[in-house]
């Protein structure tokens, strides 16, 4: 084999491995908004109804869900909350997704929230399970920012 049909060769490789890292960095980051836009949901739902529940300013609790807690208004919510957890819901006949976001407390309250996601919208190892396993319904546990940075 030619020198020269050998660079093409290689070049060649190198183009399309810089091809496929370029559309795995286009769909982690679209992968990456899709988590953030239901994070973002989530926290706005839990910010109004553990405001409501703690009689905390929705500005602390913002803050707190966002990742820098103060460390009295972090504990509270651990005593106060039980689980947090999100249901994705496939609807058989079209292609968006109910998410429900069920809070309990534990003093055996709780709170839900309901929205409505178009199927390009859900994340994509959820989406993956709903396909892969036939599923209609897809639970996953939440954790708050200062939990998951503890463990």
């Amino acid at each position: 084999m030619s020198s020269e049909k050998m660079i093409k060769i290689i070049v060649a490789l190198v183009v399309a491995a810089g091809f496929a890292a370029l559309v795995a960095r286009l769909r982690s980051t679209e992968e990456d908004g899709n988590r953030g836009e239901i994070e973002r949901w989530v926290r706005d739902a839990l910010e109004g109804a553990l405001s409501r529940k703690l009689r905390e300013s929705g500005e602390a609790l913002r803050r707190a869900l966002q990742g820098t807690p103060e460390p009295r208004l972090a504990h509270a919510v651990e005593d106060a909350v039980s689980s947090v957890n999100l249901e994705f819901s496939r609807k058989s006949a079209g292609r968006n997704v109910e998410i429900c976001l069920n809070l309990l407390y534990k003093d055996g309250t709780s709170f839900s929230a309901r929205s409505e996601w178009e199927w390009d919208r859900i994340p994509e190892p959820v989406r993956g399970e709903f396909l892969r396993g036939g599923k209609k319904l897809v639970r996953r546990p939440w954790s708050f920012p200062w939990e998951a940075a503890a463990g």
